[in-house]
């Protein structure tokens, strides 16, 4: 454990993400909640100097403050540290996990795990401080009510109220969803995961982004129901979560990948114009693109292994990608479909 603290015997689902430069951008990412329903974070070894050791205090105090338990996984951490001195932010970290009673573990041989991982695919894990004689409760562990564990609680509102009205459905949304739309004139308003089809359109917007959000898809069998009734009566965006979401709302299905798709060089293809975007991705679950024929159009591809990563719905004014156009990291080659929106709201079919 890291310096004393001591909570032990969390199960949890072990995935490797290799963002090696973008460590700052995976602390308080909603969709690691598919674990331990709360971020996880893991540190790999890294010469990147850009690395700032204040936008790191900061962002350590940015996670969610609701979340129970937040796991920090860290292994070789020093290296990130680049020109910043290691001293103040081992003393910050070591402070911070004891005061907010957070697992810690350092002295890991990553490469091991990774080694692991990429034969054996994701598997059930355990942090604990002894060893394991009974596997039966890392093997029975499932993951259940990620979405709501992590949606809003009350409404939200951001931008100009004179703005393009835009319901943003919250699974966990990322906040620069909500920039990228506003950036764009948006109004938007952040609905918690337990919103009806009825209570959306009682908003009268213009238009619905799906959001990212952890967990298995076809979980959500409330929010499912409620996209049927929402199809085809306003634009709809969905990224990520909200892609299989609605995907499973058209009649498609969905199922757990061996390894999932998770990094910050992912390769898209379109299949329209044979164009290669590099994307971000953290996903455990991929839409079976063959359930949707006669529903819609494919149109992404992953260039690793030919999965589902957009389908196209011209007759309901819909669209959803697998991927993260709005990674404020970056890459950020797929900006474009955020313009999409905007157009199919202002030009588009509003039926509701």
């Amino acid at each position: 454990a890291y310096r004393g603290v001591h909570k032990f015997g969390e199960n949890t689902e072990l995935a490797m993400n290799d963002e090696r430069y973008r460590f700052l951008a995976g602390v308080d990412a909603q969709a690691y909640a598919q674990y331990v329903k709360c971020p996880v974070l893991m540190l790999c070894a890294s010469n990147d100097t850009r690395f700032d050791a204040d936008r790191a205090f900061d962002t350590f105090a940015r996670i969610n403050p609701a979340m129970d338990k937040t796991f920090f996984f860290s292994a070789r951490y020093c290296d990130c540290i680049g020109n910043t001195g290691m001293k103040d932010l081992d003393l910050f970290v070591d402070k911070y996990l004891k005061d907010n009673g957070i697992v810690g573990v350092y002295g890991v041989d990553t490469r091991e795990l990774t080694k692991i991982v990429r034969e054996s695919g994701v598997m059930n894990a355990a942090i604990t401080s002894r060893p394991v004689t009974d596997f039966s409760a890392i093997k029975s562990y499932v993951i259940s009510d990620a979405v709501m564990s992590v949606t809003c609680k009350e409404v939200e509102y951001y931008g100009d109220p004179s703005g393009l009205k835009v319901v943003v459905w919250d699974f966990g949304a990322k906040d620069n969803i909500v920039r990228e739309l506003v950036k764009r004139g948006c109004y938007c308003i952040k609905v918690p995961a337990s919103y009806t089809a009825e209570e959306i359109l009682a908003l009268q917007p213009r238009g619905l982004m799906l959001c990212n959000g952890p967990g298995d898809p076809a979980e959500n069998v409330g929010i499912i129901e409620n996209l049927k009734k929402l199809a085809g009566k306003l634009p709809i965006f969905g990224i990520c979560l909200g892609h299989q979401l609605f995907a499973l709302a058209m009649g498609g299905k969905t199922k757990k990948m061996k390894y999932g798709h998770r990094g910050a060089n992912q390769p898209v293809k379109c299949l329209a114009t044979g164009r290669v975007y590099i994307s971000s991705q953290n996903h455990g679950y991929e839409v079976i693109s063959s359930g949707l024929e006669g529903v819609g159009q494919l149109s992404y591809i992953n260039a690793n292994d030919n999965t589902c990563e957009g389908f196209d719905y011209p007759q309901l004014n819909a669209y959803t990608v697998q991927f993260h156009p709005e990674a404020c990291g970056g890459p950020q080659d797929a900006s474009f479909l955020f313009d999409k929106f905007i157009k199919n709201m202002t030009e588009g079919k509003y039926n509701a």
